[in-house]
């Protein structure tokens, strides 16, 4: 016997129930999304350095979308799976959207915290602060090393602005103030250079002292001894140290030779006249050697001058950004 019909109302089929593990995969793409939003905002927020304080960052920003989707919709009473990951997937793009700033390199970062090192622009504490303090400190050093070697050298640039000239042996005194900025200026050089081969070591010192963890603190000195030896600008400093040291010991050559035979010299308006043939063939000699350098040291300084504005602009920064001046090295022609 068939079974009861209700009149006028006919049987309507069932849908067939979907699989029991179908329940979950909307839940399970929600929660995907989600860590994958906190993830990424860490990813921008430490620059692609995911190190422990990143992991941190990342974990703390899942928390807070997890703990009100769970309060929506994980709760014994309301609990359901798929509602919670919707949800949770929802805040955790709201939450990015309204939190991260417009992305920017981690070069053009760290040019932004040599500004703030140099105090051409405010601190922004929104970035990793392990890593951004360490970056303020190391550049901070680095920037009175600079200034204190261009307060060294500025007592120079007269002198040094007039060598070779007339007025230059003019007199005994004239002589041996152009040797002694020639002297000076090139100690100076040389005491920096030593400085800037020695950053790697002082560089250790500040990540020693940071707050990164020792996984971070290894990685970054092993980056800091790769990208040292491959330094443009450190090997064009180099040879230029070479060409100054010559340039040194033949300008002061020359002076102190003129000043031996300064019986022979004299100074008539715009003209050096020497008395002795032999002399003068002799000084002629030791200025054009002494000029020859100069201008092979000047074109080296200009090869300097351009990988370290290369190096900057890189960063996204000028010389003037970080209060140096634009020419970067100390007049020695």
């Amino acid at each position: 016997m068939d079974g009861l019909v209700t009149p006028g109302v006919e049987p309507q089929p069932q849908p067939p129930s979907p699989p029991k593990k179908m329940h979950f995969i909307l839940g399970c793409v929600g929660i995907t999304l989600g860590l994958f939003l906190a993830f990424f905002r860490a990813w921008l927020w430490s620059y692609g350095l995911m190190g422990a304080q990143a992991w941190g960052y990342a974990m703390g920003s899942a928390m807070l979308p997890a703990l009100i989707a769970f309060a929506i919709a994980g709760r014994r009473e309301v609990r359901n799976f798929n509602r919670f990951g919707i949800w949770f997937s929802g805040l955790s793009l709201c939450f990015f959207l309204v939190s991260s700033s417009v992305p920017v390199s981690l070069q053009q970062h760290v040019g932004n915290l040599m500004k703030e090192a140099a105090g051409t622009k405010a601190v922004d504490n929104n970035g990793p602060g392990n890593f951004d303090d360490l970056i303020r400190d190391m550049m901070r050093g680095i920037l009175e090393d600079r200034k204190a070697f261009d307060r060294e050298t500025d007592p120079y640039a007269a002198e040094l602005g007039k060598l070779y000239s007339i007025d230059t042996f003019s007199s005994a005194k004239a002589m041996q103030g152009s040797i002694d900025a020639v002297r000076g200026i090139t100690a100076a050089d040389e005491r920096y250079s030593k400085q800037l081969e020695g950053l790697p070591a002082r560089i250790q010192g500040y990540v020693d002292r940071s707050r990164l963890s020792d996984s971070d603190k290894r990685d970054f000195m092993a980056g800091i001894q790769k990208s040292d030896g491959d330094l443009k600008t450190l090997q064009i400093r180099r040879q230029a140290m070479g060409t100054e040291k010559q340039w040194e010991d033949a300008t002061v050559g020359l002076y102190q030779f003129t000043i031996a035979n300064q019986t022979l010299l004299q100074v008539d308006g715009a003209t050096l006249r020497i008395s002795s043939e032999r002399v003068r063939r002799s000084f002629d000699d030791q200025m054009t050697k002494a000029q020859k350098l100069r201008d092979d040291l000047a074109k080296q300084n200009a090869q300097l001058e351009s990988a370290q504005r290369e190096a900057l602009q890189q960063a996204g920064i000028t010389p003037k950004d970080i209060g140096l001046p634009e020419g970067d090295e100390p007049k020695k022609k």
